[in-house]
């Protein structure tokens, strides 16, 4: 069973591939709509019954942890997901893993596009367990993006867009 957990841009287009390469998603974990970006685009690309969507409120969490612990909980899978998901509900999970937007250990957290910039360290994407720890646990897999002197923000979070979906 895949949960997808996802937000913004990068976690539509991530979904989209996923379900080219043939992956089902039986459960999906979106923002609310008021704190996501490309919430109804994520939830009409995923192809994911009503029941089966959750959006994240910490007041519903008991529910979901319902549903997961009744399940053989194999796969989450977390794309710009903003929010962090409490141990009980990784430990139900044989391989809870994060696409994060950076060249780990390097610029954690939120905006690493900018980060790589503004502290000129290692831009790139990484594949990598989740844990207690913002982006930490073993890494799976990773793949560098090039910097340039003219890259902005925005520029290099494309790039990492289409790193992002080359990773997958």
């Amino acid at each position: 069973m895949i949960v997808y957990a996802a937000n913004n841009r990068n976690g539509l287009n991530v979904l989209r591939e996923l379900k080219k390469m043939g992956v089902e998603i039986e459960y999906l974990l979106v923002h609310p709509k008021e704190r996501g970006r490309y919430v109804e685009e994520i939830i009409e690309a995923s192809e994911v019954s009503k029941d089966r969507i959750f959006v994240w409120n910490k007041n519903k969490i008991e529910v979901l942890k319902g549903i997961l612990f009744a399940k053989t909980s194999r796969v989450l899978f977390s794309v710009n997901f903003g929010y962090i998901i409490p141990k009980e509900i990784l430990d139900m999970f044989e391989l809870p893993i994060n696409l994060h937007m950076a060249y780990l250990p390097y610029n954690k957290g939120s905006h690493p596009n900018v980060w790589a910039i503004v502290e000129k360290t290692p831009a790139g994407v990484t594949i990598h367990r989740m844990t207690e720890s913002v982006d930490g646990g073993e890494i799976f897999a990773q793949m560098i993006v090039e910097v340039e002197p003219w890259d902005t923000g925005k520029s290099l979070y494309e790039k990492l867009e289409k790193a992002s979906i080359k990773l997958v």
